[in-house]
C-alpha cells in the first residue's frame, strides 16, 4: 500500500483527532480514574531494498495504569483473536470441528 506523504500526514491527524475525542468522553463521564484505552491503526509495508522484509508503520494510543495491566488486556485480546481464527468459517479447520472432527496434529 502506497500512500502518499501529505495523506498519510492528514490520516495520522485525524487518528490522533478521534483519540482526543475519546479521551474527552472519558472526562465527560467522569472515567478518568477507572477507565483505561487503547487503540492502534497500521499497516506492514515492505522495506524499499529488501522485498521480503517488512517494518510496521504504526500509529497508537496507550493510556493505562501499568505494564501488568496492559498485558492483561493484551492477552485478553490474543486470546479473542484466536477465539475468532477458530469460528471463522472460511477456514477449513472450522468445517472440520463443526463435522465433529478433531483438528489437532497429534
Amino acid at each position: 500500500m502506497a500512500l502518499d506523504k501529505d495523506r498519510l500526514d492528514e490520516f495520522y491527524r485525524e487518528y490522533y483527532d478521534l483519540v482526543q475525542d475519546l479521551q474527552s468522553l472519558i472526562i465527560k463521564y467522569g472515567l478518568s480514574e477507572d477507565c483505561f484505552s487503547l487503540s492502534a491503526v497500521g499497516w506492514f509495508k515492505e522495506l524499499e531494498d529488501d522485498d521480503e522484509e517488512q517494518s510496521l508503520d504504526l500509529a497508537y494510543h496507550i493510556n493505562i495504569a501499568s505494564e501488568d495491566d496492559l498485558d492483561e488486556v493484551l492477552s485478553f485480546l490474543s486470546d479473542g483473536y484466536r477465539q475468532q481464527e477458530q469460528n471463522d468459517p472460511s477456514k477449513v479447520d472450522y468445517w472440520i470441528r463443526k463435522a465433529g472432527g478433531d483438528t489437532s496434529i497429534n
